[in-house]
């Protein structure tokens, strides 16, 4: 079961990441993201069908993977039937947004048409809400299954490294999907801009995630807590220690090293290599919030990460994933649009504020 939370969060993260940061460059109206605004939508809602089983399947699973939930609690928080409401309720509004906005912009319209001010707005207020609902969301889901499900972890940092790290997924995401959509599609929307803009924002995050996990360590070393070294020593300094300094390289060695050369920026292969890492990373970043926890020890060995069952489970989720999002872009097509669009089409030929 501990592969199938991880993919779970894993999955969610990266494609609600990609959406993060394609209404943040709507909301701050940057030149370069209109053009990528349908596409970070799609690559958010790819994961809809998919979540929609797996959480359903999670959430089915109280005696094996929420162990802390009980039916009458001393606490609200605590009940199971309320852990319930509010994950489906923060998942639907997630989603319901999402969706939302992905209905409105999939038409393609043209400068002269009346209503683009208004159309405009209208995504500016929905992409606001939707980055609202996803902060909320992941905050929740950090608590959730993250800090609960490790022994009643407790971390002021933890949730805004948690956001970090899924903003950080989201870039990945959003640049490997526009190397092969450039390299293999055909689509010349996508220039040397969006590679490096993309490339400067993926090092900003590899600089602001090192911070954050170096931040909450000290604290938790610092105060040496059992509550929180626990969990946090079993995975650094147990049997997961090879894959937590992997997970380590991936994330904040390999980007950072890289992206500071001006030829790695501006080289979209060299900058997709790079995503591929940062991928890697948030893959066993969340691998190690949870496997540790609902996996008995002495199961573990070197090769555990490698089974048939964790492999089986990965090509499954990524599968699942990647066959809705080619779906929606057969089906709207807009979605990777050709360089005429950015000149007829106002949506995506450039940014535009309030009106």
């Amino acid at each position: 079961m501990g592969i199938f939370v991880t993919m779970f969060l894993f999955a969610m993260a990266v494609t609600q990441g990609a959406l993060a940061i394609g209404v943040i460059l709507r909301i701050t109206s940057a030149r370069w993201g209109a053009s990528i605004f349908r596409l970070s939508l799609s690559l958010g809602l790819s994961f809809l069908p998919v979540g929609i089983l797996m959480l359903a399947a999670i959430l089915y699973s109280k005696d094996s993977v929420f162990t802390w939930a009980h039916s009458t609690a001393d606490s609200v928080w605590f009940n199971y039937l309320f852990f319930i409401i509010r994950q489906s309720l923060a998942f639907v509004v997630v989603y319901g947004l999402a969706l939302f906005l992905f209905i409105k912009s999939r038409r393609t319209v043209q400068i002269k048409d009346e209503g683009v001010p208004a159309l405009n707005n209208t995504l500016l207020l929905g992409s606001f809400f939707t980055l609202l609902s996803l902060v909320i969301y992941q905050t929740l889901t950090s608590w959730d299954i993250g800090m609960l499900l490790n022994h009643h972890f407790a971390d002021t940092m933890y949730s805004v490294l948690n956001f970090t790290t899924v903003l950080y997924g989201g870039i990945g995401l959003l640049i490997i999907t526009m190397f092969f959509a450039k390299k293999y599609s055909g689509i010349k929307v996508f220039g040397d801009e969006h590679f490096l803009t993309s490339a400067k924002i993926m090092l900003a995050l590899t600089i602001v995630w090192t911070f954050l996990w170096w931040v909450q360590y000290m604290a938790i070393w610092f105060v040496q807590l059992p509550e929180e070294t626990i969990p946090v020593y079993l995975r650094i300094y147990g049997y997961y220690r090879p894959v937590f300094l992997t997970s380590l390289v991936l994330l904040s060695g390999i980007p950072f090293i890289s992206l500071i050369f001006s030829k790695v920026r501006n080289s979209a292969s060299r900058v997709t290599m790079v995503a591929v890492s940062v991928l890697g990373g948030v893959f066993l970043e969340k691998y190690l919030v949870i496997v540790p926890v609902l996996e008995k020890e002495h199961l573990i060995t070197k090769t555990f990460i490698l089974s048939p069952v964790n492999i089986i489970t990965f090509v499954g989720v990524i599968s699942g994933v990647i066959v809705v999002f080619l779906m929606l872009v057969k089906y709207n097509p807009n979605i990777l649009p050709d360089k005429d669009a950015l000149v007829n089409d106002p949506l995506i030929a450039k940014q535009q504020g309030w009106q």
